[in-house]
């Protein structure tokens, strides 16, 4: 439905939840099964299978009988964020209450866990048709703005920001490197004629070898390529702040088998001076009407957030034709809401808007000036690869009409299968509560707390959760207050004014919170993942001062071996 960090995998969270309201005698057989643990024969196949029909969720509930005196114990996950840990606890018939303070995670886990059992398959059917009758409607109207090559579809532009030398003048496409694809069998690079000094522009070609030119651009500082003059990193943070110049370098097509790789031609160059004149004449009135933000991006002391220094504000992310994209899947969402309007009442259709809200939170992460061309899988790499969202030198553009990673109907259909998967799982009758508290004001008392608190200074979430929520916020503005992102009380190192000692201080106080509303014969139940002893060694020590007794440590793996942060 929507990226979040550090999600924990679902079969991780149903082990720590089955672990934690299970009887210490139970069938360890049994349990591994509970978790799909086990082969079993499907339709002459194996694989694994768990079963959790409402027979076996019967049973299970008189097994927690024995534990926790009651059928559906009720679980708080205070830290409850991508909604993995509350999901599982529902699915295996236990009462919830799932708290987030940040107002995107609150938006996931009402889409993940409120919305589909209390809407069931209407729900899904009508954000199914409200994201194809978006799509439709988009790409009617902004379809001629991607022209195809020689009859074929452009599913990615490669672009570079432009500078000029403040010696000899001449505009640099400052470039990290210049190949376009890099793999196995498949070399492939853009070359250049070196410019004499009459030169205004590079002549390119696109070559096959393992010999490409070196790249002009590192750490933010360049070298012009015309006459080898240095170009300092204040003069290159300048330029793109006052001029926002790219060099559009090549484009990526489909081909019958897999990508090709053209230069740019008079038709990509005219459909973006189109966008270019559509949005210099409009921008000012997107603005004042709400529809694109002018909201800046937030400091960040880590540096995670580096892209501020070159592109102040959210809009910056974006290039003309993405702007125009944007703004016109936000018009096409607030005409889809009118038309339902007269037909569902307020709470529906704000569940239906939720929805299709994420279609812009998606597909930002995909489609921005701090996307990239993944050269060895040929596909745009997402944003927040590597938790932050960088500057980056040359940079992705996709089509977001074609089929290919990070366009509209691929992360459409993950909107759509990922409520349909929900609406299925979740079709019992316990409850679920979300709010959107500070840990420090939950006063619910229960016998389990399972969470995945934030690890010290991992992730900032108040500040990148900015960069889905300042485009979301905008689609749910008519029916509700979505409220800033609040980071007084984020509890993370990095963001402006949290230090480590703010950090610590918090983390403490919100332990002997969570101790003073838990039973005396309560459970907590604590991911933690971090590589510093001494990240590892506070928390230990803030558990104990708050009153905790710690009876077990569990080794789990929790991440993908192919992600780079592994």
């Amino acid at each position: 439905l929507h990226y979040w960090w550090t999600r924990k995998p679902l079969i991780a969270s149903r082990a720590a939840v089955l672990g934690a309201l299970l009887p210490s005698d139970f069938d360890i057989q049994e349990f591994k099964r509970l978790l799909g643990l086990e082969y079993v024969s499907v339709s002459g196949k194996r694989a694994y299978h768990h079963s959790l029909s409402e027979e076996r969720i019967a049973q299970l509930k008189q097994e927690y009988r024995k534990v926790w005196g009651e059928e559906s114990p009720l679980i708080l996950d205070p830290f409850a964020g991508g909604g993995s840990i509350p999901l599982e606890a529902l699915r295996v018939g236990a009462n919830v209450i799932a708290n987030d303070y940040n107002p995107v995670a609150n938006l996931i886990l009402k889409a993940t866990l409120e919305y589909p059992p209390k809407y069931g398959e209407s729900l899904y059917k009508d954000v199914k048709k409200g994201l194809d009758w978006i799509f439709n409607e988009t790409k009617n109207e902004l379809e001629g703005y991607y022209p195809k090559h020689n009859g074929k579809d452009v599913t990615a532009y490669i672009w570079a920001w432009g500078v000029k030398c403040p010696e000899c003048g001449f505009e640099n496409p400052l470039v990290g490197q210049w190949w376009l694809c890099r793999k196995p069998g498949k070399n492939i690079f853009l070359d250049y004629d070196k410019p004499t000094m009459t030169d205004s522009r590079l002549k390119y070609t696109i070559r096959e070898g393992t010999d490409p030119p070196s790249g002009n651009c590192s750490g933010g500082k360049a070298v012009c390529i015309r006459c080898g003059a240095s170009i300092s990193n204040e003069l290159v943070q300048k330029e793109i702040k006052e001029l926002q110049k790219e060099h559009l370098l090549a484009v990526v097509v489909q081909e019958r088998r897999g990508k090709g790789y053209e230069l740019p031609n008079d038709d990509d160059f005219v459909a973006m001076g189109k966008t270019n004149d559509i949005v210099q004449e409009n921008i000012e009135k997107w603005i004042k009407d709400g529809i694109v933000p002018d909201n800046d991006i937030p400091q960040d002391t880590r540096g995670s957030l580096s892209v501020r220094l070159y592109l102040p504000k959210w809009r910056f992310l974006l290039n003309s034709r993405q702007l125009l994209l944007f703004s016109i899947i936000e018009r096409k969402i607030f005409d889809y809401a009118e038309l339902l309007s007269g037909k569902e009442n307020e709470e529906r259709l704000l569940a239906i808007l939720t929805y299709l809200s994420f279609v812009l939170g998606k597909h930002i992460d995909y489609n921005c000036r701090s996307t990239t061309w993944h050269r060895a899988n040929e596909q745009i790499a997402h944003v927040l690869t590597f938790r932050g969202v960088g500057m980056t030198w040359d940079h992705a553009e996709v089509n977001p009409f074609v089929k290919g990673s990070g366009t509209l109907p691929g992360l459409m259909g993950d909107i759509s299968n990922g409520l349909n998967f929900a609406e299925h799982l979740l079709r019992s009758k316990n409850n679920i509560t979300i709010s959107s508290k500070s840990v420090t004001e939950i006063e619910t008392p229960t016998k389990l707390i399972i969470s995945d608190p934030p690890y010290f200074d991992d992730v900032r979430y108040a500040e990148f959760s900015e960069f889905f929520y300042a485009w979301e916020r905008i689609v749910l503005k008519n029916l509700k207050d979505p409220g800033d992102i609040p980071s007084k009380e984020e509890m993370s190192v990095g963001g402006w004014g949290r230090t480590q000692e703010f950090f610590s201080k918090l983390f403490l106080i919100s332990a002997k919170k969570l101790n003073n509303i838990l039973d005396d014969k309560g459970l907590l139940v604590l991911f933690f993942a971090h590589s510093s002893v001494d990240a590892w060694d506070f928390v230990i020590n803030a558990l104990r001062k708050s009153g905790f007794r710690i009876t077990a440590t569990w080794p789990i793996h929790t991440e993908s071996t192919t992600n780079p942060l592994a």
